[in-house]
């Protein structure tokens, strides 16, 4: 009692179900159900039910993805190769579907004329993702310029997005970002990572509490390729090579703080070693000895390392 029978026939039901919404215009109800008969059954037929149902909805996308569990029958078969084709231009899949048609316009068995077709449904497709990268391009441009007035995450968002400008808009927008007051320190020093992999030529005045100096991002190497970056990485993984849990936990943040005083990093750490302890030490709540040799460089690092953790 109270158990559920399965009825083997249960795919062709919500299959039946599903062209009869799709019928009346309900597409998310087709949606719905012909998902439940491909779940039960994933047969190829029920599979292109499931796609062209998926295409009539414009969501070309997950097609693709539904359409590939069969991708070579898509691709081999007379009744799919030109379904699969259009699939792959509507998802914008451009590099595919320009590789796709080359196969087929060797193939004798598709006509020409649909292939012309095709052709020319694949440049409207390039015309219009050209203009949205466009489009993209010049809205995080006007962000960037205005990157100060946004929150958080969306000025990293922004910083992240802007590696795609070209070097001239990079450089234009570097001394708005650079001299604003309200711009996060931690932003620009991310922003100053973004002029350096894109070699942007300009000057810049870099600030970092009393420290301050003049820099050409393009005369500068990345911060994970710097020496002494690498240097100290080395020696953490040394002092903690029999603590990997406590490694895994304070490597993260000991870059993170690297990344804010970069590229002060030579001016502030006097001593890879000595940095790498009192940084342990400061997180591990440990007592570090003193050593006079080292007393005032000492003193000013914890000091840093304080003020970074802040």
């Amino acid at each position: 009692m109270g158990e559920t029978i399965e009825f083997p026939n249960n795919d062709l039901f919500y299959l039946q179900k599903a062209k009869t919404e799709m019928q009346n215009g309900h597409t998310k109800a087709a949606i719905e159900s012909v998902e439940q008969a491909y779940a039960h059954s994933k047969s190829v037929e029920v599979n292109a039910v499931y796609v062209s149902i998926l295409v009539a909805a414009e969501k070309y996308n997950e097609a693709v993805l539904i359409a590939d569990d069969f991708e070579e029958r898509y691709r081999e078969d007379e009744h799919y190769k030109l379904l699969y084709l259009f699939l792959l231009i509507k998802a914008q899949k451009v590099d595919e579907a320009e590789e796709f048609m080359e196969i087929l316009q060797q193939q004798s068995s598709v006509k020409g004329e649909e292939l012309e077709k095709m052709q020319g449904l694949l440049e409207e497709e390039k015309k219009q993702l050209k203009e949205q990268h466009a489009a993209f391009l010049e809205e995080t441009k006007q962000k960037l310029f205005g990157l100060a007035d946004r929150s958080m995450d969306e000025q990293l968002q922004i910083i992240e997005q802007a590696a795609q400008l070209d070097n001239d808009t990079l450089a234009g927008a570097a001394p708005f970002i650079f001299s604003n007051p309200y711009t996060n320190h931690v932003i620009r020093s991310i922003f100053l990572q973004t002029l350096i992999k894109n070699q942007v030529n300009c000057t810049i005045h870099f600030s970092l509490n009393e420290l301050a100096v003049d820099i050409n991002p393009s005369r500068l190497i990345p911060f994970e390729e710097n020496e002494k970056v690498k240097a100290l990485n080395e020696q953490l993984e040394r002092q903690l090579e029999k603590n990997p849990s406590l490694l895994m936990a304070l490597k993260p943040e000991m870059n993170f703080q690297l990344l804010k005083i970069f590229p002060f990093t030579d001016q502030i750490i006097k001593n890879t070693d000595k940095w790498v302890e009192l940084f342990i030490g400061y997180y591990s709540n440990e007592e570090t000895p003193e050593q006079s040799v080292f007393k005032n460089e000492e003193k000013e690092m914890a000091d840093w390392i304080r003020r970074l953790s802040d």
